[in-house]
């Protein structure tokens, strides 16, 4: 609770208040007084804004690094952008995140619970504007400019959008360009990002006060890389555009209900909890000058800078680390974006809550020094450590080629993979000739469906008929009769006892790694 103690009773505008946290009081004097005076609780108030501040960061990127792990399987689908184009359009969002954030601290509303559902509202709704900007049809290309052709065995071109008529576009879509379609969408997620910074602050600065609050605090810390993560896997649960977009449209709906709801219920305990007393951020006076004073202060005391700095930048580590997880899952043990993206939330993320509660409650109930809770704080750290060693021993093998059925033979290219049943097929009349294609009864890749012999498409734009490469293995010059189909992608690994073992140990590692957190956030404001 905020609290102002003049120094001086007779003059009430001698002092102002610079922040309070569970009873302690800062009373700093104007010009003419005898100076800054700090009270036992100054510090405890200090720490308070940062954890805030931080969790409250962390909560709003973990939230919004589901959502854009989503939205990066859409601008690799339907838009087709490149990876700096991408990071651009991603940044818009962030730098939305950061401006709203600012805004929360130095010009906190007075009215919190209008402020909390209109923001939660307007989130929700530019969420969804964002799903549909990104999944805007272009103004399409003529066929043979939409994707690299296919190349069959004594066959001319044939194109997988072949059925597309380039004359016209998909009933009910918009007709923009590239260019309209990336400026649309980065001032969406601009604007995404901006309004998502006020709910989560302004909930996560009345959770701070006590120690169940604390808790409620890690809680709400952790839950929003689950939830974001859980989100790209609702959106990456199908490879069709539309219910790709679909499904990550929840989280925009499922936002703007919450806002709603909580502006239906103006007489809830929710407006008694957050009473006009509480307007402002602990430790945080909406005079630019006293928060100026205040960050001087602070920048004095080099050990707490320092722990803020290492503070930050573990968190960008953490985020960078989750924003890579689920493709790593997908690259290095042939799961799909659902799944990766599921593990990610269910085995990486979670367990950290666990760990951050488990703790809280078990040096609760032992009772158990704060030394104790430190040496118990780096054995987590030192063996969670070890737990990325896993990241060397387990996975699965590369994959591989028909290197035994397929020789390589040095001409005028430089690598050219023929073999007596395709040697006819005249597959290199095209520099694009690499797609590789997988027959799952023989677990065998070719780097083309042309190289494996294949005379048609199949009843399915990824599937490939009458490869008779497949079946003669190079022994013969004559095609056999019989023919196999082979699909479209590299051949996956068996790797379920690999997969289901490094997400199990993932488990018990991250455990550890939720036993820290828990204390530098409870017993730093000691």
């Amino acid at each position: 609770m905020i609290t102002v103690s003049p120094r001086n009773p007779v003059d009430q505008d001698a002092a102002v208040l610079v922040g309070s946290s569970s009873g302690a009081q800062y009373v700093a004097s104007r010009p003419g007084s005898s100076g800054m005076h700090f009270r036992i609780g100054f510090w405890r108030s200090v720490s308070g804004i940062f954890t805030v501040c931080l969790c409250a960061f962390i909560l709003n990127i973990g939230y919004v690094l589901g959502y854009t792990t989503g939205l990066l399987a859409i601008l690799e689908r339907n838009l087709h952008c490149s990876s700096t184009v991408i990071g651009i359009i991603f940044s818009c969002l962030f730098i939305g995140l950061i401006g709203g954030y600012l805004v929360v601290i130095f010009f906190t509303p007075q009215n919190k619970p209008r402020w909390l559902c209109g923001s939660l509202i307007l989130t929700g709704t530019f969420i969804i504007f964002s799903g549909v900007a990104a999944s805007v049809q272009r103004i399409p290309q003529p066929v043979s400019g939409l994707k690299a052709p296919v190349i069959l065995c004594d066959e001319s071109f044939l194109s997988i959008n072949r059925s597309l008529d380039p004359q016209r576009t998909q009933l009910g879509s918009l007709a923009l360009t590239d260019n309209d379609v990336l400026y649309l969408l980065a001032a969406f997620l601009s604007i995404t990002g901006f309004m998502a910074a006020l709910p989560f602050t302004i909930v996560l600065t009345k959770l701070h006060t006590d120690f169940q609050g604390r808790k409620h605090l890690i809680t709400c810390t952790v839950l929003g890389p689950f939830f974001g993560l859980l989100f790209a896997a609702l959106g990456s649960i199908a490879s069709h555009i539309g219910r790709f977009v679909l499904g990550f449209l929840f989280p925009g709906i499922i936002v703007f209900i919450i806002g709603l709801t909580i502006g239906v219920l103006t007489k809830s305990s929710l407006v008694g909890v957050m009473s006009p007393l509480d307007d402002r951020i602990p430790g945080i006076n909406i005079s630019i000058k006293n928060t100026a004073r205040t960050l001087a202060v602070i920048i004095k005391k080099w050990t707490f800078s320092g722990l803020v700095a290492i503070f930050l930048l573990d968190t960008f580590l953490t985020v960078g680390y989750l924003f890579i997880l689920p493709r790593y899952l997908q690259i290095q043990f042939d799961v799909p974006p659902f799944v990766s993206s599921l593990a990610a939330a269910s085995f990486f993320v979670l367990p950290v809550t666990c760990g951050a509660l488990g703790i809280s409650y078990g040096a609760r109930y032992l009772q158990s020094s704060v030394t104790h809770s430190r040496m118990i704080s780096v054995a987590c750290v030192g063996v969670s450590c070890l737990g990325f060693l896993i990241f060397v021993f387990l996975g699965c093998g590369t994959k591989e080629f028909d290197h035994k059925l397929q020789r390589v033979i040095e001409q005028e290219r430089p690598l050219i993979i023929t073999n007596i049943c395709n040697k006819k097929c005249d597959c290199f009349r095209s520099e694009t000739f690499f797609r590789p294609v997988c027959h799952e009864g023989t677990d065998v890749t070719y780097a083309s469906p042309c190289l494996a012999g294949c005379m048609r498409m199949g009843p399915r734009s990824n599937l490939y008929e009458h490869c008779h490469c497949v079946e003669n293995k190079g022994r013969t010059d004559q095609l056999p009769a019989n023919s196999t189909m082979v699909k479209e992608g590299f051949c996956s690994r068996n790797c379920r006892v690999a997969y289901s073992s490094f997400t199990f140990l993932m488990f018990l590692f991250h455990l550890l790694v939720g036993f820290p957190p828990y204390n530098i956030l409870t017993q730093f404001r000691r």
